[in-house]
């Protein structure tokens, strides 16, 4: 399924062809991570991505092979 949102500045097309996502709930806590790592494409120079969320969430950046190591793991603990 392809997603389109319109760019910020020159309304050009960009779609949405490709997302990965890691959710972890913590009972304890009562807290929910959300990990996302969409692809886009398109010829917009710059955009925006909106994530419903039912408050403000606390942001932080993922090392970049995060789900490189992901799908490596559960790889792994799968033989």
């Amino acid at each position: 399924t392809e997603i389109y949102t319109l760019s910020l500045h020159d309304a050009l097309p960009i779609s949405q062809p490709a997302q990965k996502a890691f959710i972890t709930w913590d009972p304890a806590e009562k807290l929910e991570s959300f990990t996302v790592q969409p692809k886009f494409e398109g010829n917009a120079q710059d955009f925006g991505m909106v994530v419903p969320t039912p408050g403000r969430p606390k942001l932080d950046e993922m090392p970049r092979d995060f789900f490189k190591e992901l799908a490596v793991f559960t790889i792994l603990k799968k033989r």
